[in-house]
């Protein structure tokens, strides 16, 4: 696969912001730049991004919580064990609103 079908992503806990959009994919390729947890990786994928929905928070035992354009809440496992699940910031419907 070459670099030009490939998306950045992003796994890093401070990316996400409350009321933006998410779609998630695992990493199939990260470039390595100093040490892992100091955010200096850079992470592509070549899967195709699921989307999750509007981020709402993190839960206690690290389940990243989204609610979906049906207002279903959608959980995502997250932590850096599984540093494998990546996320994009993505456009969401301009129709929800955030209660």
């Amino acid at each position: 696969m070459n670099q030009e079908e490939e998306t950045e992503v992003y796994n890093r806990k401070e990316y996400f912001q409350q009321g933006k959009y998410y779609s998630t994919a695992t990493f199939t390729r990260v470039e390595e730049n100093g040490i892992w947890f100091y955010g200096n990786h850079r992470y592509y994928t070549s899967k195709p991004l699921e989307y999750v929905g509007c981020f709402l928070k993190i839960k206690e035992d690290g389940i990243l919580l989204f609610i979906d354009d049906d207002g279903k809440e959608v959980e995502v496992a997250f932590s850096y064990r599984n540093y494998e699940a990546c996320f994009l910031e993505t456009h969401g419907p301009t129709a929800y609103v955030l209660k």
